[in-house]
């Protein structure tokens, strides 16, 4: 991502999709998020306790398969953090969208400072850290604020994951 960012940086907004995402209506799909400025989207975004910070951000819970362990694995012995970071958020993005200003503090953090980590924590995590705002594509019920899901449907690796599968 940073690499396409570094080649293509007079865009916007980048997305990024897995190559197994299957959409069936794909300009619906983008019609529910041309009024959203988010920093950060992914097809969810978590947070490990109760943090004053993203509010519209659930916890994860156990509710999902990993609850807690999900963060018992990041940040990882060979994750670099800046050591003032103490909020932890993850995600899961076979779709991702990053704005212009995110996605260029990412690749200075990179190249400038060395710090890298596993991304679906890390990228949420530091773009937190400096401020950024974060959201999230499907909430806990595994339903999305952004688009109609009767209308817009979404698939990775050619099923719908919920909640729970996180």
């Amino acid at each position: 991502m940073i690499y396409y960012y570094h080649k293509n940086p007079q865009y916007k907004y980048y997305w990024f999709y897995d190559d197994d995402v299957k959409i069936d209506n794909w300009e619906e799909f983008f019609k529910g998020f041309e009024t959203n400025n988010a920093d950060f989207l992914s097809y969810y975004c978590f947070k490990k306790q109760d943090y004053n910070s993203q509010p519209n951000i659930p916890v994860i819970d156990k509710n999902t398969t990993s609850e807690h362990m999900w963060f018992e694995r990041f940040p990882g012995d060979g994750d670099k953090l800046l050591p003032e970071v103490t909020e932890y958020f993850g995600s899961f993005f076979p779709i991702v969208r990053l704005s212009n200003p995110a996605i260029k503090k990412l690749y200075e953090l990179w190249r400038n400072d060395g710090l890298h980590g596993y991304s679906e924590g890390f990228v949420p995590t530091i773009l937190n850290y400096y401020n950024f705002s974060l959201d999230t594509i499907f909430h806990k019920d595994s339903q999305s604020k952004h688009f109609d899901d009767s209308i817009v449907n979404v698939r990775h690796k050619n099923i719908k994951i919920g909640w729970e599968w996180i």
